[in-house]
């Protein structure tokens, strides 16, 4: 009976609590957890969160006295912990198991390019058993900072053959997903040939996917689309090639073409196992926020990077977002303008604006001069 608290240290406060008619008596009666060495079954593994052991009591008022149990998270290294940051960070040199981080833990820490949580891999594995990724073919292109490794094929073949022969090269290859005009510059330093990537709008029409399934996102805002594209035409475009040439133009483009019939070669990427990326869902590297999805308007871009307002993207505070310029829909704080924001337009005919309502101070309740 009585109040039960909690302490800073998130254990059970006691010290509000009466004892239970019959506490003390050496039995276990009815709404009594513990009575003196009977604790009815209970340890510090099953009444504490990350318990990693130590003793549990019973207290004279008949509650479980849980002090005397050791907690991975407490900051202390307790027996049966390797280490303990105090941290729910498994980025750092202890993990949240409280356990040293090592190469093969499936966790990529600094110095790794990649974990796949294997002691030990081929040589065709994507993740070697140093957690490096593994790209050591004469015809492979290991990406400097993103460690994803990428592979032209060079027979021409429809959009589906060119999968299905990424997808053979081994774990972790299908057609590449260029998200990044950075991503694209790489891709044309070793390819000069029109290919297919793995952007298309198979399952509905204008919606652009890429193969593996993952949002179409390009954290440049405006994909590099030759300017009539993509058109679809006849109806059956349905699958995004990349050619460096521009067709015309001498500009790398982006163009929607024909899956079944059209043949081109084939740009294969792999991703490194838990290799780090944007939208993974954990801030990494020059990330300034990564909340997993590929939402622009929620406060995080899918570029990994907080909204602001002038950055182009309505965010969750905003009501439009014209880029930093003043428009007839938009103002440079991202408000929808109108008499009483502060803001003259011109536009709009007004020849003041005092940011109120009111009348009789120079500027009317219309925004004209008075």
């Amino acid at each position: 009976m009585g109040a039960l608290g909690c302490r800073a240290d998130c254990t059970l406060d006691v010290a509000g609590c009466s004892a239970p008619a019959g506490c003390g008596n050496g039995q276990l009666d009815p709404g009594e957890p513990c009575d003196g060495s009977l604790l009815g079954g209970a340890t510090c593994a099953s009444v504490v969160v990350k318990a990693t052991g130590g003793e549990l009591a019973c207290t004279p008022q008949c509650v479980l006295d849980v002090s005397g149990c050791h907690r991975c998270g407490d900051g202390a290294v307790n027996p049966g912990e390797e280490c303990d940051d105090g941290n729910v960070n498994d980025l750092d040199a202890c993990t949240t198991a409280c356990a040293r981080t090592t190469c093969g833990d499936g966790i990529v820490q600094a110095g790794e390019q990649c974990d796949d949580g294997a002691a030990s891999n081929g040589d065709t594995s994507p993740c070697s058993s140093d957690c490096q990724a593994n790209c050591q073919g004469p015809d492979d292109h290991l990406h400097p900072t993103t460690a994803h490794c990428y592979r032209r094929l060079d027979p021409p073949v429809s959009w589906y053959q060119a999968r299905a022969a990424c997808q053979k090269l081994g774990s972790g290859y299908d057609l590449a997903a260029l998200e990044s005009q950075a991503e694209i510059d790489f891709v044309l330093g070793f390819t000069t040939v029109r290919v297919w990537t793995g952007g298309n709008d198979l399952r509905t029409e204008g919606t652009f996917v890429w193969a593996t399934g993952e949002p179409w996102t390009y954290v440049d805002k405006t994909p590099p689309w030759k300017h009539y594209e993509p058109d679809n035409t006849d109806g059956n475009e349905h699958c995004v090639t990349l050619w460096p040439d521009g067709l015309d133009s001498g500009t790398p483009a982006l163009f929607d073409l024909p899956c079944h019939t059209f043949r081109v070669a084939s740009l294969c990427e792999r991703v490194p196992a838990s290799a780090p990326r944007c939208r993974d869902g954990k801030v990494t590297g020059t990330e300034a926020c990564d909340d997993g999805n590929a939402a622009d308007q929620d406060g995080c871009t899918n570029a990994c990077q907080t909204g602001v307002c002038g950055d182009g993207t309505v965010g969750p505070d905003e009501e439009c977002d014209g880029a930093g310029a003043e428009t007839l829909t938009c103002t440079v704080l991202c408000r929808r303008p109108g008499c009483g924001d502060g803001i003259v337009q011109d536009e709009r005919d007004e020849t003041c604006d005092d940011g109120n309502a009111l009348p009789g101070d120079g500027c009317s309740p219309l925004c004209l001069k008075e």
